[in-house]
């Protein structure tokens, strides 16, 4: 009898830690890298609010498991693809033209919001019911912004229009817990007939901005072919300047030597005369006699008492 209650009771512990094992499985819940999630009771239906939990694995407890959500970036497409989100947006210019166009936008639900996105939007995450709000926001700011601007400019400044649509729609889905990443501007349509009046005004300006190019780079050139020849100009103003001024140099120097040598004949001739006690006409017959012998095939004939002598360049007589 006591071995068959003591079987019994090992019987009852084994089931006991079997079953417990498996609660305690159960009361582990993984929150995977791409995700953010937030830990619901099952029981009472409501949330744990103070916590926002990131990648890993955590015990909850019997009776909770999480509630996630994408941290992944997400794209919403208008156009009239298979897998687009919505169709193709009709919206109007500023001049009443009808449009159609598509577009695409990135996003994020930002994590800190993560309660107040469960409590706006509540707990079906499958059907992602933030796409549903935000296509709603994004068809409203696209038609309230294009209104603004006139069909040409959607040919012509599409980035402007662009920037303008992704500034206004980042202000409204932040409001809604999403943080927008970008936004393209696709394609635009218009209707055939009002299509070919844009491009035959397109062509017309493109037309004049190539004349224009065309007109400044002759402008351009003209403008290289002054700069060369003024440049020439100034080279030969130079070159001349510096050949005058080496040729005044020259000239300078040449009077200097020529003063110079003249200045020491005139200091030699007052040493001779000095020295052999001469007077002025005799240093003038003196040097008259000098010139005569530096002179070739010159003949002097000088008449003295009781002689002649032929002076000249080197005879004598």
């Amino acid at each position: 009898m006591g071995e068959s209650i003591g079987v019994c009771l090992a019987g009852c512990s084994l089931l006991a830690c079997f079953v417990g094992g498996i609660l305690l499985g159960f009361s582990f819940s993984t929150v995977r890298p791409e995700q953010i999630a937030i830990s619901y009771n099952t029981v009472s239906k409501s949330i744990k609010s103070d916590r926002v939990y990131t990648a890993g694995r955590f015990h909850l407890g019997l009776g909770r498991s999480f509630i996630t959500y994408p941290q992944t970036i997400q794209t919403i497409t208008f156009s009239n693809e298979p897998d687009a989100d919505s169709t193709r947006l009709g919206v109007w210019s500023k001049d009443g033209q009808s449009i159609d166009i598509s577009c695409s936008f990135m996003f994020q639900l930002i994590p800190e919001k993560t309660i107040a996105i469960y409590e706006k939007m509540g707990a079906n995450v499958e059907s992602e019911p933030w796409k549903v709000i935000y296509i709603q926001q994004a068809q409203s700011v696209i038609k309230l912004t294009t209104v603004q601007f006139n069909t040409l400019e959607f040919f012509q400044n599409r980035t402007d229009i662009s920037d303008l649509i992704f500034s206004q729609l980042r202000t409204k889905m932040w409001e809604y817990f999403g943080n927008l990443r970008f936004f393209q501007l696709r394609t635009v349509s218009i209707p055939p007939q009002f299509e070919s009046s844009v491009i035959k005004k397109l062509t017309a300006k493109q037309g004049v901005k190539k004349s224009v190019h065309d007109l400044t780079a002759q402008l351009v050139i003209k403008d290289v072919d002054r700069i060369i020849r003024e440049g020439e100009a100034k080279k030969n103003r130079i070159m001349l300047t510096a050949t005058a001024q080496g040729t005044l140099i020259q000239q300078q120097a040449e009077a200097k030597g020529r003063r110079m040598r003249i200045e020491a004949q005139a200091k030699a001739y007052d040493d001779v005369k000095n020295l052999l006690n001469m007077t002025n006409d005799d240093l003038m017959y003196f040097k008259y006699l000098r010139t005569l012998r530096g002179r070739k095939n010159t003949r002097l004939l000088v008449d003295t008492p009781g002689s002649s002598v032929i002076l000249g360049s080197g005879a004598s007589g």
